[in-house]
């Protein structure tokens, strides 16, 4: 047995047995799950595991997988962080990445943060992107795809809200379901259905696009751009630029406010 410890060391408890980060256990694979099963008795002596299997194998074997969380699980986690919500930082992207991170979240491109909803942080009097205007355009001009059948309306449907003030400090963390509420659901659809005719619109007459502010004064698009090579990458579809830059649909700042108030 002696002649193992300097690898044992080397192997978390989350490596070898996979299960301190959740009750009960996942695991990577049915291999993994059988494997722990099996010599759950005999963890305490490695000797004949080790000679089975390489410690670099263990780690792959056993290494539990990531499972995204819900909403609410989110959300309930949020609440318990209370005032340890990090401050942000010279990149703007920070604080929700240290969030992230605190509450467990994968930081990937996956169109949501969760399984059901996203993460947003916000320093109120500000607006909030949600994504990218190119991502959409099959969807909006090609495709004409409603509003509730978007990649748009997958990604805001159920968002949790992190709010700040502008000096950083925590106002309020909240949940927003509009498919759980018509009044809001209806505004949402009209801005995009909006937005989305004006898109249409502006393709068809080769016209380039510039700020989209919905009726509802909820959703706008506008440009969201850093410069590559000191120039920007425009707006392109099928040929035709869009726009000299890339654009973002947003949530304008003073539905951002509002949540404060609900």
């Amino acid at each position: 047995m002696e002649k193992y410890r300097p690898y044992l060391r080397k192997m978390s408890k989350e490596e070898l047995i996979a299960c301190s980060l959740s009750d009960p256990p996942k695991f990577a694979s049915k291999q993994a799950e059988s494997f722990y099963s099996t010599h759950i008795d005999v963890l305490k002596n490695l000797t004949n595991l080790v000679l089975e299997y390489k410690i670099a194998d263990l780690r792959k074997l056993l290494k539990p997988r990531y499972i995204k969380p819900n909403k609410d699980d989110i959300f309930k986690k949020l609440t318990t962080l209370k005032d340890k919500q990090p401050l942000p930082g010279k990149n703007k992207g920070y604080r929700g990445q240290i969030l992230e991170k605190n509450l467990g979240l994968k930081n990937c491109s996956d169109l949501t943060d969760f399984v059901d909803g996203e993460l947003k942080t916000v320093t109120i009097g500000q607006s909030n992107a949600i994504t990218s205007v190119g991502h959409l355009l099959d969807e909006i001009i090609e495709a004409k795809v409603d509003f509730e059948n978007s990649k748009l309306y997958e990604k805001i449907k159920n968002i949790v809200w992190a709010i700040y003030d502008k000096k950083g400090e925590l106002i309020k963390n909240t949940m927003v379901s509009s498919c759980e509420n018509t009044e809001l659901q209806e505004k949402l659809i009209q801005d995009y259905n909006f937005i989305a005719d004006e898109i249409r619109t502006r393709y068809k007459n080769r016209t380039e696009l510039e700020t989209i502010n919905g009726p509802n004064d909820i959703l706008q698009i506008r440009t969201k751009a850093s410069k590559v090579r000191g120039s920007y990458i425009p707006l392109v579809y099928k040929g035709f630029k869009l726009k000299d830059k890339y654009m973002a649909f947003y949530y304008k700042a003073n539905y951002i406010k509002n949540l404060i108030s609900n």
